[in-house]
This record gives structure tokens, sequence and C-alpha cells, in this order.
């Protein structure tokens, strides 16, 4: 199962409970200390999902400027500031501290979160400037001049510079828009008095309009779209698409599977006999099936005889390295016989370990944050042993990022070692072996080490 990054999120309080007497809560001494280092990735990795459990308003309100400040040290990171934004709010909520979680969510294009914030913002502080001008912006891009003009007017009340600007720029884009609807609507109009007059003088164009009827519902038969190419099958809701359309996400589709497909195969040096069943649903159909269930967290997961992917709108070169994730679970679970003969780890280290080298093939290696993560958990003493990790995958719960990077780290160690051919055929041994409690014997076998040998490696090269 894959997961969706948005935070990085580490288990354990790092904090005592406050002595009486003391001035501050001692986070609050630690973490300016960290602040006053411009230590900013420190600040994130040790206060960034710290507890407040047993401070009081003031040292909460006091350790959330501090990692606001902090946030503003960030500089470029958006990933860190993003962090500390998102606890400082916790700690302290007030509408300053959500316009800058905003302004850092629209640099990472997370416009539906900075909406969100902003929002909230207002409904503290009516009177925000920056946040009635930030959710302008928003809805400018977004073509809502109306609601443009409203937040623009509003700024403008509190004789925001640039404001009154911003209010006639939404006003105008308005009325052109007007405009420009008005002008489509009596060309649909025309046209379709065209149509009209075309179905009742030429039958070939009223006939080809129920041919393509009828070549699109041949096509997706209630809706719904199955294709067959050569390694997949795949299918997905089309309801509302032209046979343009759908041939053109049917074709954008098979060449991203077929990519994939061919980059897994080459690395595990395996083809398998059967075609992949994908299904691509939409973000709604995912979340009303999965809701409240661990896969609610995934991007996509391999359920054993197919991959199912969270929002088909998506389909990028990303698309193509979470498919090459878990396309490698099916290959692993035709390697082994199933995929519960595997352990957890061995299995999603391996698929975590291909989707690296999709993304970075020179090097494979696991990415900087999350080293990063590894070496701040190594250093806390909270590093999980691989066998350790079977419940935080299947319940894709806290932690479950730094598990995956371990993962991937202990494979990558194995593949140095002795290669990923002996792994592979470490992987193809279980299918004899059949239950997870034997893979030491694979290894031994195969690549001459076993588990706790990997443990002590993993803990030495962090």
């Amino acid at each position: 199962m894959k997961k969706i990054l948005t935070a990085w999120v580490l288990g354990g309080c790092l904090l005592c409970a406050p002595m009486s007497g003391q001035a501050a809560h001692p986070a609050c001494d630690g973490a300016r200390a960290l602040l006053d280092k411009k230590d900013t990735e420190g600040l994130f990795l040790q206060y960034g999902s710290v507890s407040a459990e047993g401070m009081s308003a003031g040292d909460k309100k006091v350790l959330a400027d501090i990692l606001t400040k902090g946030a503003e040290l960030a500089g470029n990171d958006a990933f860190i500031a993003h962090g500390l934004l998102m606890r400082a709010v916790v700690l302290n909520e007030d509408a300053p501290t959500l316009v800058a979680l905003a302004r850092v969510e629209v640099k990472l294009e997370q416009k539906g979160g900075a909406i969100e914030h902003l929002d909230r913002a207002l409904k503290l502080d009516g009177t925000n400037a920056q946040a009635l001008m930030l959710r302008g912006d928003l809805a400018f891009g977004d073509g809502d001049f109306a609601r443009a003009e409203s937040f623009y007017g509003r700024a403008a009340g509190l004789k925001t510079p640039g404001a009154k600007a911003a209010q006639e720029k939404a006003r105008k884009a308005g009325a052109e828009e007007q405009a420009k609807n008005a002008a489509f609507e009596k060309s649909e109009a025309d046209l379709k008095q065209r149509l009209e007059a075309a179905r009742r003088s030429a039958v070939k164009d009223w006939l080809a309009q129920i041919e393509e009827e009828i070549a699109r519902q041949d096509a997706a038969p209630g809706g719904i779209r199955r294709y067959q190419t050569d390694h997949f099958s795949f299918s997905y809701t089309s309801e509302r698409k032209t046979m343009a359309e759908i041939h053109n996400f049917d074709s954008r589709i098979e060449r991203l599977l077929d990519k994939a497909y061919g980059f897994v195969s080459d690395k595990l040096g395996h083809k398998l006999d059967k075609k992949i069943p994908v299904l691509l649903m939409t973000r709604e159909e995912y979340m009303k099936k999965f809701a409240n269930s661990p896969e609610s967290r995934a991007a996509a997961f391999w359920n054993g005889t197919q991959i199912v992917v969270n929002g088909q709108t998506e389909v990028d070169r990303q698309f193509s390295e979470l498919i090459a994730h878990e396309l490698t679970h099916a290959f692993v679970t035709d390697l082994a016989g199933s995929s519960y003969s595997v352990p957890r780890w061995a299995n999603e280290g391996l698929a975590e370990y291909i989707e690296n080298c999709a993304r970075e093939p020179s090097t494979c290696a696991v990415p900087k944050q999350l080293r990063n993560l590894l070496k701040e958990l190594k250093r806390r003493k909270q590093l999980p042993q691989l066998e350790a990790m079977e419940q935080n995958f299947a319940a894709m719960g806290q932690g479950v990022a730094a598990c995956y990077a371990e993962a991937a780290f202990a494979v990558g160690i194995l593949v140095s070692k002795k290669g990923l051919k002996s792994y592979v055929e470490a992987i193809r041994e279980m299918k004899r072996l059949r239950h997870p409690q034997n893979f030491d014997k694979a290894l031994q076998k195969h690549m001459g080490v076993d588990t706790a040998w990997l443990n002590k490696e993993v803990l030495d090269k962090i």
C-alpha cells in the first residue's frame, strides 16, 4: 500500500511535564534555542508534531510564535514551513498564523487547504487585510470574479494598498466574462438553429450523431469503460466523455502503464503470465468505498488481485511511479505465490525501492527528507526493528512514513551487497517456504545474511 505524504509524524512525546516555579515550559526553551541557531530543520523534527499536553495557554502561544518565526526562516523550504505552521495553528490558532499557513499552501499548490485556512482566519478576524487580499487572489484565479471583487472590496474599505486596483480589475474581468458568456450563449443558440436546420435537411448528419452515441454506449456500457492492453486490463467511470476524450484518456493510461510494467519487469527480471487489472476511481468513488479504512489514506494499493487507484484525473509522471510501486506488489505475489508469504517490510521495502529507482534511476536512494527523518529516529533511539513494522504497515498509522523509508533503505543495503537478482530469488524461495517467519532461511540461502544482521546494518548506515 502506498502512502500519501503530507506531514511527517514522529511517535512519542518530546516534552516532560513542566516543573513548578519555571517561567516557561521546557519545550519553549528548547525550541527557542533551535530558532536562535536558525536550525529550522531541527525545529521541525523535534517540535513539528509536539504534544501540548500539560502546557498552559501562555506556553502554547509562546511555542506557536517560535514555530511561526521558524517557518519564516525556512525560506524556500515550503515543506518545513508548512509543518511548523500546521503545529503552530494547533497550539494557538489566530488569523495571522492561518494566513501564513495559507501562503505556504499556495506555494505547495494546496489551494483547497489555503482557502479553508483563509476562511477560518476571516472568521476569527474579518478585518484581516492580508487574508482578504489573498482570498481575493484565489477567487480571481478560479475565475470567480464576483467573489474576488467582494473580498477586494472589503480590503479596500480597510484602505489596504492595492485593494481598489484589484477590485476594479476583478470587476472588469467579471464584466468581460459575462460578455463572453452572453456571446457564447448567442453563438450556441445560433448553432442549435443551424443544427436543427441541418437535421431537417441532411439525414446523414442526424444519423452520424446517433452512430456516435451508439458507439459511445458500446465503448462504455452503463458508463463504465473497460480497456485491454498487452499487460493490463483497466476500467474507469466514463460518463459525459466524448469518444475522442475516451480514446485520448485510454492512450495516455496505456502509455504510462506500459512504461511502469517495462521498468519493473526489467528491474526484477520477471514477467507476468496474466494481465493485471487496474481500477481507476474518482476521489469521490474512492472515498465513498474506502472511508474510515486504512486504504482511505493511500494514493493506490494492491489488494492481491488488482491495483486500485485513488483519483483518475492525476495522470502524469508520478502516476507511473505510483503504479511501479503497486505493480511490484503484484510481481511479489506472483513470485512468492502469495503476498502473505513475504514479511510486510520485505514486500513494501522492495516496492518503495523500485519506486525510488523510477524517480531517481541513478541512485534509487531514499529521499533526503525521509533520510533525515530516519536519522532523527536513530538519534532518539526510536528506529523500529524491521520485523516490528507489520502492524504499522497494515494500519497505515502514525510513523508509517518512517517504516516505508527504513524498509526501502534495508532493501537497498541487500541489493548493494548481493544484487537485486539475489533478492528476487529470495522472494521466489518463499513460494516453497510459504510463511514469512521463514524469510531468514531464504535470505541465508540466496544472500548469506539474516534479518538480525540487516537490522544492525540499517542502524550503522543511517
